[in-house]
């Protein structure tokens, strides 16, 4: 684990950690993910709580360092065989106000760290910002394809998996671009919580006796 005393952790604030040994406890793993299209698709952890601090963190004008600490973890997950190493564009406003595509950013640490060339091969049509846009004004999102891929296997980088829209786009570009193979990996993907009330309610429906009383 890398040591930096000038950045807190961004969970907790504590000064002495790069992120601390108690929010790296807190992370749940991510909820499994498909997108059409995708030889696989795989996010690092559940976007909640720490998490999603840690997600913030790098989506900052400052969050160059904390790109590099998701560009590990999504190294550790990603696919052996890859040739090229690209990612989903930044809104122009979201490149206004950080200074850089995080995305690309990210993209390259991840392509350094397996020993592959990362590289633009997506531009956005849409320049409208995600960033606490609903569910459905995600599925709005569109973007093309900048270069031909010439049967490459590529490796699609994102930082939070929300209803999957940019990366269904993604992967249906790059795939008509000529790529043999899309994997995606993400940072975080953000749970289904209509399912899960959905779990909870049934859960709650069966733990009551038919008279009302618990079971427990």
């Amino acid at each position: 684990m890398l040591l930096l005393i000038a950045r807190p952790c961004p969970g907790c604030g504590d000064t002495n950690w790069y992120v601390c040994p108690s929010c790296l406890d807190a992370l749940e793993p991510a909820p499994a993910i498909s997108v059409p299209g995708a030889a696989s698709a795989s996010g690092v952890i559940r976007y909640e709580g720490t998490a999603r601090s840690l997600v913030l963190e790098g989506k900052e004008p400052h969050g160059r360092h904390m790109l590099r600490w998701w560009a590990d973890a999504l190294a550790v997950v990603a696919p052996d065989d890859i040739d090229l190493v690209t990612w989903i564009p930044a809104s122009r406003s979201g490149r206004r106000l950080r200074g850089y595509d995080h995305g690309r950013v990210l993209a390259g640490a991840v392509a350094r760290r397996l020993g592959r060339r990362s590289a633009r091969t997506l531009r956005r049509v849409d320049n409208r910002a995600q960033r606490g846009a609903g569910r459905d004004s995600r599925s709005e999102v569109d973007m093309c394809s900048t270069r031909r891929q010439h049967k490459k296997r590529l490796l699609l980088v994102d930082d939070v998996h929300t209803t999957g829209a940019s990366c269904r786009i993604a992967v249906t570009q790059l795939i008509e671009s000529g790529a043999s193979r899309v994997d995606i990996r993400v940072m975080a993907v953000v749970p289904d919580l209509t399912r899960m009330s959905r779990r909870r309610a049934y859960s709650d429906r069966i733990g009551q006796t038919p008279g009302g009383a618990s079971w427990t």
